[in-house]
């Protein structure tokens, strides 16, 4: 008798901890996914991005993708409409207080003229010095390819440049 209350007592407790596992893996999920949607409607999601895809109106899209954690579309276009969208970015995440909320920008290595990756990023998207360093290394003339990386709710995360 004394052996199988010692055997339900460790089936319970066996029971509870899976319970417990399974309760956090759940609230992280939770978690997890308000970071992508930060709670917005499709209706805030398209006036939010129409700010920066009006950009692109006129500019031929010349691909699209797709990753594990986003949808891509890329674009060709000149150097002053990267500087335009950059201005855009910086005085949308200047007015954010959510880091999360933050686009992240990107501009990729160019072994032309030796420019490196700068990376504007939740870390550091209140550093306006940041972002004229990405807009000194776009020439105005110059074609450029720029990518729009889209959370799989719609809202634009990443804007990305490099050199055609």
């Amino acid at each position: 008798m004394e052996n199988a209350s010692k055997a339900l007592i460790i089936a319970g407790a066996i029971l509870l901890s899976i319970l417990i596992i399974g309760l956090g893996i759940f609230i992280f999920g939770q978690a997890r996914n308000s970071l992508n949607s930060t709670n917005l409607s499709e209706y805030e999601i398209q006036v939010f991005n129409s700010k920066i895809e009006n950009y692109f109106q006129n500019k031929k899209l010349e691909n699209t993708g797709e990753s594990e954690n986003y949808n891509i579309n890329y674009y060709v276009a000149e150097g002053n409409l990267g500087k335009s969208i950059i201005d855009c970015i910086r005085n949308y995440n200047i007015s954010q207080n959510d880091s999360s909320l933050a686009i992240r920008i990107y501009k990729v290595a160019d072994q032309q003229n030796g420019a490196g990756i700068v990376s504007i990023n939740k870390e550091n998207y209140k550093n306006s010095s940041l972002y004229e360093k990405v807009k000194n290394y776009l020439m105005d003339g110059k074609t450029y390819r720029y990518a729009l990386y889209y959370y799989k709710n719609g809202r634009i995360a990443e804007f990305t440049i490099w050199t055609k």
